[in-house]
């Protein structure tokens, strides 16, 4: 895959494959109440490359059970070890695809393919600390400074389940990502709209 010496930053074609970003999406879309037949899921998930603590998982994954996440991926070059399913989308752009998966070996082939920044890893460590405690202070979250649309998101998710209050959020945010995050921050948004709008139901029929 291309790799930006300049910015550190491995080059992902549209046409790549992230493992547990295509788990999630799936699982997910299928507990949808919200237009979950009008959103387009992946053909086909493998989980032979899944791990449980990636940074997806501690974001989707409501019952998400580690005390830590991970979130370097590292390229399954093989294509031999590729399941067929995935090896039959990918090798129609051999040249330009790849498929990733979730990798804590701390070398030079880990990446942040999800370009990651410190807003997001901030606010993935309050999320991790409400994931095992059930609590975690949100009052120390400077909103207004948030820069990153997943950022917000996350805290727009906090104040839903501490405070139940969804007054704050704002649909269809605005941002400047590109590839496999813009896709996570869209699929997360709709998460979250799809959670705030069950809880408006739920409001409703009581």
């Amino acid at each position: 895959m291309p790799y930006d010496e300049e910015t550190k930053t491995l080059i992902i074609n549209q046409n790549s494959i992230c493992v547990d970003l295509d788990y999630w999406v799936n699982k997910v879309i299928l507990k949808f109440t919200l237009n979950k037949n009008y959103i387009k899921k992946p053909i086909y998930t493998d989980k032979s490359n899944f791990i449980n603590n990636s940074f997806i998982s501690l974001l989707f994954n409501e019952e998400f059970d580690n005390d830590s996440y991970i979130y370097l991926y590292s390229e399954v070059i093989d294509k031999e070890s590729w399941n067929q399913n995935y090896k039959s989308r990918l090798m129609l752009f051999p040249n330009t695809s790849g498929l990733f998966k979730p990798s804590n070996t701390n070398t030079e082939f880990d990446f942040n393919i999800f370009d990651l920044k410190s807003d997001d890893l901030s606010l993935l460590d309050i999320l991790l600390s409400y994931k095992n405690n059930n609590t975690v202070d949100i009052s120390i979250i400077n909103f207004e400074a948030l820069t990153t649309k997943l950022s917000k998101l996350i805290y727009f998710y906090l104040d839903l389940k501490l405070n139940n209050n969804y007054s704050n959020y704002v649909f269809n945010i605005e941002s400047e990502s590109l590839g496999f995050k813009n896709l996570l921050e869209d699929f997360y948004e709709l998460f979250l709209s799809d959670l705030i709008f069950k809880k408006i139901s739920d409001k409703k029929i009581t």
